[in-house]
């Protein structure tokens, strides 16, 4: 069925890919602390101690040497768009629950089916992507078994450098730059703070202030986490850290199941983790602003943070607005 491609330019990586051609390894998450030379690592959600691994014919290129290639629609099939009447339903479900103290918060994502009404280049669309979103690491995938997926994501999950690493806790969406930042939004990245710390305890490391994190219109509240790690704690810190509550909900165990009881899709490589590992270098992201493309559609994928101060609407159009990330790629392709 052919080889995996992988275009794969990191956060604030200027005009150079890394790409990668060839079969796919079936591996654990302990095995990346193994890994010596420049390889692609994917993981889907559910199954986040579980990595794909692209080793093959590694190359770095100029962003502008990229051509375009045919879309692969893998496995898997197109997924209908969710309806505002049941994500309606499952915020207001999930408010029902955290009011009865079953849990904080639930990460609800939804679907969009839109129909591919040109024939596009996916190089362009790549550099598109590239070029609005300077900060975010931008990976482009065609698998015979994945599919074809294109995303630019703003949310680092473990970036290693030598022995220092850092990870960081990313919450909370505001619009544009006209809204203000509410305890809606500041408790949304609280829990995620609380549960790098929890992961953390026992290992030295600093956290900043926050700050904001801006993708396009969108902003968000963030903390980095800073310190040193040895190779023997790594594999107990990513087991430990993926999901986050940022994409699952707090506690993270009741976020899994509430989100595998309501939701109507599947979630596949969104909010999965993809990224360049090396011996001592990582750049490890959560899979957050994405699209898997198929030949006559594409589905887009977004989620926003549930809690008591949630509004169905508000989230519902939250939600949109981060799929105008890709979005905005493909339609001006």
């Amino acid at each position: 069925m052919g080889t995996t491609t992988v275009w794969c330019r990191v956060e604030n990586g200027g005009e150079f890919v890394n790409i990668w051609n060839g079969d796919t390894v079936k591996s654990n998450i302990e095995d990346l602390k193994f890994i010596n030379k420049p390889s692609f690592v994917v993981s889907q959600w559910g199954g986040f101690d579980k990595i794909e691994l692209l080793s093959d014919n590694h190359q770095l290129k100029n962003i502008n040497e990229l051509s375009s290639l045919s879309i692969i629609d893998g496995l898997n099939s197109v997924q209908d768009s969710t309806n505002f009447e049941d994500f309606s339903n499952h915020v207001n479900f999930i408010k029902s629950n955290i009011n009865s103290q079953l849990y904080d918060k639930v990460v609800i994502s939804r679907v969009v089916n839109s129909k591919i009404e040109k024939n596009i280049d996916l190089g362009d669309i790549y550099r598109n992507l590239c070029n609005m979103y300077p900060s975010s690491m931008v990976v482009f995938l065609r698998s015979p078994d994945l599919g074809t997926w294109i995303g630019a994501s703003p949310e680092v999950l473990f970036r290693k450098t030598g022995n220092m690493f850092k990870v960081m806790s990313l919450a909370g969406t505001l619009f544009d730059n006209t809204e203000k930042w509410s305890d809606k939004e500041r408790k949304e990245q609280s829990v995620t703070t609380r549960h790098i710390e929890e992961v953390l305890d026992g290992i030295d490391y600093e956290v900043s202030q926050i700050h904001e994190e801006h993708q396009g219109t969108l902003r968000h509240l963030k903390q980095w986490f800073t310190g040193s790690v040895k190779d023997e704690q790594l594999e107990l810190i990513l087991n430990k850290l993926v999901p986050t509550p940022a994409i699952a909900g707090f506690p993270v165990e009741m976020g899994i199941r509430e989100i595998e009881n309501l939701e109507l899709h599947k979630r596949r490589l969104y909010t999965g983790y993809w990224g360049l590992v090396d011996h001592n270098n990582w750049h490890l992201q959560v899979n957050l602003r994405v699209a898997q493309l198929f030949n006559s559609s594409y589905n887009l994928f977004a989620g926003c943070g549930i809690n008591s101060g949630s509004d169905a609407l508000r989230e519902w159009e939250e939600a949109g607005n981060k799929m105008e990330v890709v979005k905005r790629a493909l339609a001006s392709d």
